[in-house]
């Protein structure tokens, strides 16, 4: 009683594959694979170095001295403060500029720049006992000036303004009376030294 069996059984991965016919792959939430993507650093120009010169007027001269004569101013004046101080320099030019000038014009273009300017003096001598700028200097300050038109042709050395024949006016603050205050004047002013500052101050904001 020998039966006969038919050789039914497929294969182990074809009956695997005939079971699975419905799926692709295996897939798995947690795989992740990186790149990269390397980047460099690019920063605009600073618009820096703020410059003030003073110069002669008229010339791009650089004024560094200035000398002051006391004299009374005849007996009529002997008593009137702003009478007597003669000056070497009774005017002077201010130039703005700046030394680094990349970007300068489109900062200009886009944005309105407004400049002032102080005077001041100062000595590390008691000299103004005798004299002082006072509100005699016409323009010892401005404030209205706004730069915000850039002459291309001004390029090269950055220049942005310049305030032409700024006054420079002296006078006392305590002139001699007599002889004895005389006396007192010329020992205390021999050989001292004194400094004018010009202070620029540049102001930005958008258009």
């Amino acid at each position: 009683m020998h039966k006969k069996f038919y050789n039914f059984m497929l294969p182990v991965l074809g009956a695997a594959v005939v079971v699975g016919s419905g799926f692709s792959a295996w897939v798995f939430s947690d795989t992740s694979v990186t790149d990269t993507l390397s980047g460099t650093f690019s920063i605009t120009p600073v618009v820096d170095k703020l410059k003030v010169e003073i110069k002669e007027v008229d010339t791009d001269n650089d004024l560094t001295a200035v000398n002051l004569t006391l004299d009374q101013g005849g007996i009529a004046n002997a008593s009137i403060a702003s009478e007597g101080i003669k000056s070497t320099v009774t005017s002077y030019d201010i130039k703005v500029s700046y030394e680094t000038v990349g970007g300068l014009q489109e900062l200009l273009t886009n944005s309105k720049l407004t400049l002032s300017y102080t005077v001041a003096i100062s000595s590390t001598d008691n000299v103004t006992t005798y004299f002082d700028l006072t509100n005699g200097l016409a323009k010892e300050s401005a404030s209205d000036v706004v730069v915000d038109n850039y002459n291309a042709g001004t390029m090269s050395s950055g220049t942005i303004h310049k305030w032409s024949s700024v006054p420079l006016t002296w006078t006392y603050v305590d002139k001699p009376a007599d002889k004895t205050e005389y006396d007192a004047m010329v020992t205390a002013l021999n050989s001292k030294k004194f400094t004018l500052t010009v202070t620029v101050t540049a102001t930005w904001t958008d258009k």
